[in-house]
Order: C-alpha cells, then structure tokens, then sequence
C-alpha cells in the first residue's frame, strides 16, 4: 500500500486526459486515491455528476469538479453495516455509514466536498424512487439524510447504492 496523500477524509479527484470518458477518470481518482482495482471495485452509475466546488478536496476556490457517482461492485464486509463503518489504517477505501461520512468530512474541513455528498444523496434518492438504481445493503447511501430511513425504493432496472461519490470517500 502506498502512504496515504492527506489526512482525513476528502472525495478522489482526477483531471480528465486527452481522450478519457469523465465516468472513466473517476474510476482512475477512486482507484488512485483508494489504492483499489477501479475496474474490478467499482462502477459508475447511470446518473448524471454532482458539482464539487472549491476550495475542498484538493480544488482551490473557485474550481469546480463534476463528481461522477460510482458503486462498489462487492458489498461490505458480513454483519450489521454499523459494524464495518470503521477505519482501517491499513486501507485506504473504507465503508461509511452517512452519519460518519458526514462527521469526519466535517471534521476534515471538507465543506464542500459535504455539500457535494448531500447533492449526491439527493440524486440517489430520486434515482432509487424512479428505479434507476437498486437498494442494495440496507438502502442507498444518504437516505438517512433524505429522510426515507426504512422506507424501501421502488423496484428498480438495475444499479446499486454507491459506497460514496465520485468514487468513494478515501480517508
């Protein structure tokens, strides 16, 4: 594993090459950023990106970054969710409740890249209702916030849950 590029939690970010789709460039930032195998762990989701507005997550202020959502392909580890919303100082992708998502973006200093994670559950949420994406472990990440706790989405066509935005979060 290679040492981690910043404290705390921020959203991976990744300028496009010549050429790269964006849903692309965010596999690479998750990939990067998290030290994960981008084309087995994750994937974009069928949404369109949220805005990530600077200075947060490496951006200085006045830039912005389209985050394109992605989902992990694999779920958490077994047992309650509760039980893998932890930090493992060994890895650098780690599964978030949105309770703690939301506190250690704001203990980072991440307040855009929290903004930016409230768009991208608002997003969830309308797509989860439309059934462009699937409820998978206990929901869709943000549903908490967007008040639907215990309320299942409709049926879906397919898609998932992201573990976070624009890749996922890396602490």
């Amino acid at each position: 594993a290679k040492p981690a590029a910043w404290k705390g939690v921020r959203i991976p970010t990744a300028l496009l090459r010549p050429g790269e789709l964006a849903a692309a460039a965010a596999v690479r930032a998750a990939s990067e950023a998290c030290d994960i195998d981008g084309a087995t762990e994750v994937a974009p989701l069928p949404l369109p990106p949220v805005a990530l507005h600077g200075p947060s997550s490496g951006l200085a202020a006045g830039q912005v970054a389209m985050v394109h959502l992605l989902t992990a392909t694999r779920g958490p580890p077994p047992g309650p969710l509760e039980d893998a919303d932890g930090t493992d100082e060994d890895d650098y992708y780690d599964w978030f409740t949105w309770q703690r998502a939301e506190a250690a973006l704001a203990r980072s200093g991440e307040l855009g890249s929290l903004a930016t994670l409230r768009s991208a559950a608002a997003s969830l949420a309308a797509a989860a209702a439309a059934g462009v994406v699937r409820s998978r472990w206990g929901g869709v990440f943000g549903q908490e916030w967007m008040g639907q706790e215990g309320r299942a989405p409709a049926p879906s066509k397919g898609g998932s849950a992201p573990s976070s935005s624009s890749s996922s979060a890396a602490s």
